[in-house]
């Protein structure tokens, strides 16, 4: 299937999605209708588009930020700008050649180069997106595109899929992409959660396992002896941030937070105490009389 979606031009995401309704638990609702939008821009792209009698009231349904006057409706370059990108079509010596096929025994060294330049490169588009404003009516946001990449990875090696959940997870905690690279203690993380936040709230939509995966590398950081430094601080703010979520469902969001609370409660240093601070407030008399007595012995820094 992954042969025949990249054939086509398909993201890889609705073959993930159809493995899922079809062996797994029933995807969410969220879920579903992020995939129907994404289904809708691939037959607007594909066929709409081209269609001069009716792309113009199709084009404006889809995005309905849009409304060229009559002038700019009858003009192909105005047209063209608001248009999806066009997927290329492979070629002949595409199909040929080997580097261009799916490989579902594709080497872990391999698929960590992968990962380092899908997250690298968003990185920097993501930026660039930033600085340019709002991203252009039916073109894809970096987090989108970012997303499909990564997945496209994961179902690669269906047998080795949360092994490859891991490896992202690992690469974005190992190579610190997600803390500002001079960031002082004290300071303000709302820079790196605006770049970061979509991404990971996306992935997390197609890979159940993913967000907990990035708490493990995240906590694992944070429980750590003696470090109390910049990064360890703007580690335990991402913890926080991420379990606040108001986007992650309700048997989600307590499950990631359940986790967090007795991690930290098992190893009660100065971060896991301050992290148990923020996301504990709403527990119980019993959890938040523990609580403090962990602030209480936490070393002051």
């Amino acid at each position: 299937m992954s042969t025949v979606a990249d054939r086509i031009g398909l993201s890889n995401l609705f073959v993930v999605l159809r493995n899922d309704i079809a062996h797994m638990d029933l995807p969410s609702l969220v879920r579903l209708e992020d995939a129907g939008r994404e289904a809708l821009l691939w037959l607007w792209d594909r066929h709409w588009s081209k269609l001069d009698d009716i792309s113009f009231d199709v084009r404006r349904t889809l995005f309905p930020g849009d409304h060229p006057n009559n002038e700019e409706r009858n003009d192909p370059d105005a047209m063209n700008d608001t248009a999806l990108p066009t997927i290329k079509e492979p070629t002949t010596k595409d199909k040929a050649n080997p580097d261009t096929q799916p490989n579902n025994n594709i080497s872990n060294a391999k698929r960590e180069e992968e990962i380092s330049a899908v997250l690298n490169t968003f990185r920097t588009e993501r930026k660039r997106e930033i600085a340019g404003g709002v991203t252009k009516q039916g073109r894809k946001s970096a987090s989108a595109i970012a997303c499909a990449a990564l997945c496209k990875i994961c179902c690669q090696d269906v047998d080795g899929r949360v092994d490859t959940i891991g490896m992202i997870a690992h690469e974005l905690v190992k190579a610190r992409l997600m803390i500002p690279a001079k960031r002082q203690k004290g300071a303000s993380m709302q820079g790196a959660f605006f770049m970061w936040s979509n991404l990971l709230q996306r992935m997390a939509v197609y890979e159940a396992g993913f967000l907990r995966a990035v708490l493990e590398k995240l906590v694992g950081i944070v429980i750590a002896p003696g470090l109390v430094g910049a990064y360890q601080e703007a580690v335990a703010k991402w913890v926080v941030e991420i379990v606040k979520w108001e986007t992650l469902g309700v048997g989600a969001k307590e499950d990631h937070r359940g986790y967090v609370l007795n991690m930290c409660l098992a190893y009660p240093r100065h971060y896991p105490c301050q992290i148990v601070g923020e996301i504990g407030e709403e527990a119980g008399g019993d959890l938040q009389e523990i609580m403090q007595e962990l602030l209480d012995m936490s070393p002051s820094v």
